[in-house]
């Protein structure tokens, strides 16, 4: 680690470490288990939230034309009525407004633009040095744009540290350059074709730990983690990035940093690491793989995404569509067969409080229960997780969530009724201290229910106020107004 990313690392964590400093009376009389302050200064601007999708539909054939009406895979087997309301349901204004392609399923695609979706990303696969496919890649971009498809960012491939199939080498002993050569050998088939404002991103890395060391079902569990079996190993995305970083070149074709996130969010160090190199930092995949109905996979989700979003990341996609709604539900029928997933309601939550260019702060905890910048992670219990943005329209929202009493494991999500605790939390945003009292509107989803309700009018005076939030609960708080001085 240079000396300028650990200056800026020990900054963020001295920051993280901050204890609140303002209350208005009423806060400082009112018990509060936990503070939540919201520091001065502006991070990361968001870009929305985002889905993968996708089919079986061979890689090799992912030209065939997009206007196709239907496809293999379970998407092309739901019904057209069944498919066009469900793409309403979760692309469009307030909701998911990214999509992730890797296999293209052509009448999803369709489907897509007809709901006004404008932001897509292409993800590649296959080793990373590879000339053939960077020029293949810059020739798919162009015509998927070609037919009415706004490409707005190119990924070279889909888990960089993979070491199986037909995924990317590992830069690693002795193959650093996999990365850095491949980068640029895209950068410039992208610019010959004429798409020059399109940014790569890289390297889609991803960490299974601490899961592995856990155990559980699934193929990830590797008895030897020297030697993981997919290749993934603790570390990976530092080492990545850093080797992407070494090249001037490389991290100039670069044009946004990104990772998945399987059980550990980004963390401070490559928060820091993607600011001081003056990138974006999106995550391009989040999976917990938990039960669709179980009542903490709608909360694991949604801690995630604030995790993340507390950690300087501007665009967050979930891996498939069909882990918010029943896409894999046989004999299909009509539109009366979709069933949301609990997980939707409080994604949706989120996308409806902080708008598009939303400017979030940073926000830290106290008690630090499990740390102070709320940092997600399958090996410890949470408690809060909580982001806060000031809007494009002046605005202020506000999310918090109560994870106690959560178990949280791929595809282990469980809850313990006795741990769970309805806690209540002082909140004060830094930059509102000399502000005049300001209304939030309040909203809620909790557990497995299937519904946003309102909630209270919250008063914030001086920057400050205190609310409550029941087990597996979030509230999400957004002012009337802009506030006033």
């Amino acid at each position: 680690m240079n000396k300028s990313t650990l200056c800026l690392l020990l900054s963020l964590s001295a920051l993280f470490s901050a204890q609140t400093s303002a209350e208005t009376a009423d806060a400082k009389s009112a018990r509060k288990d936990f503070a939540v302050t919201v520091h001065t200064g502006a991070q990361q601007e968001f870009g929305g939230l985002g889905l993968h999708v996708g089919s079986n539909v061979d890689y090799k054939k992912r030209r065939t034309p997009i206007m196709d009406e239907s496809g293999p895979g379970p998407y092309g087997n739901v019904p057209i009525e069944v498919r066009k309301e469900i793409t309403k349901l979760l692309f469009g204004s307030g909701k998911f407004n990214w999509v992730r392609i890797w296999n293209i399923c052509p009448g999803q695609m369709k489907d897509l633009k007809e709901a006004g979706v404008s932001n897509f990303m292409l993800t590649g696969t296959g080793t990373l040095d590879n000339q053939p496919l960077a020029e293949k890649m810059a020739e798919q971009t162009l015509d998927i744009i070609k037919q009415g498809y706004p490409i707005k960012a190119v990924s070279y491939a889909n888990k960089a540290n993979a070491n199986t199939g037909t995924a990317c080498r590992r830069p690693l002993e002795g193959k650093q350059r996999g990365l850095p050569e491949g980068l640029k050998m895209l950068r410039a088939e992208l610019d010959k074709q004429g798409l020059q404002a399109i940014p790569i991103v890289a390297p889609e890395t991803c960490e299974w730990s601490p899961y592995r060391e856990k155990g559980g079902g699934h193929d990830y569990k590797d008895k030897n983690p020297d030697k993981p079996t997919n290749g993934f190993v603790d570390g990976d995305n530092m080492r990545y990035m850093r080797a992407i970083a070494d090249d001037p070149e490389a991290l100039k074709a670069l044009g946004i940093f990104s990772t998945q996130t399987y059980g550990q969010g980004v963390t401070l160090e490559e928060q820091a690491f993607a600011a001081r190199h003056r990138k974006p930092y999106w995550v391009t995949m989040c999976w917990l793989n938990a039960k669709d109905r179980d009542p903490c996979f709608g909360p694991a989700t949604a801690g995630a995404i604030l995790s993340d979003l507390n950690h300087g990341v501007s665009v967050w996609f979930y891996w498939m569509q069909g882990y918010f709604w029943n896409m894999w539900k046989k004999n299909m029928k009509s539109a009366e067969d979709i069933e949301l997933f609990p997980n939707y309601f409080f994604a949706t939550a989120i996308t409806e409080s902080f708008q598009i260019g939303a400017v979030f702060r940073r926000s830290s905890l106290n008690p630090p229960q499990p740390t102070p910048d709320m940092h997600f992670n399958f090996e410890r219990p949470h408690t809060i997780m909580s982001a806060t943005a000031r809007n494009p329209d002046g605005t202020w929202s506000v999310a918090i969530l109560n994870l106690s009493g959560a178990f949280i494991q791929m595809g282990a999500c469980k809850f313990d009724e006795a741990a769970g605790k309805t806690l209540t939390v002082a909140v004060n945003i830094e930059e509102l201290k000399g502000a005049k009292p300001l209304v939030f509107k309040l909203r809620s989803v909790r557990g497995a229910a299937k519904e946003i309700t309102k909630g209270q009018d919250v008063m914030m005076k001086q920057g400050a106020c205190t609310v409550t939030v029941a087990p597996l609960e979030m509230i999400v708080m957004k002012s009337e107004a802009p506030a006033e001085f």
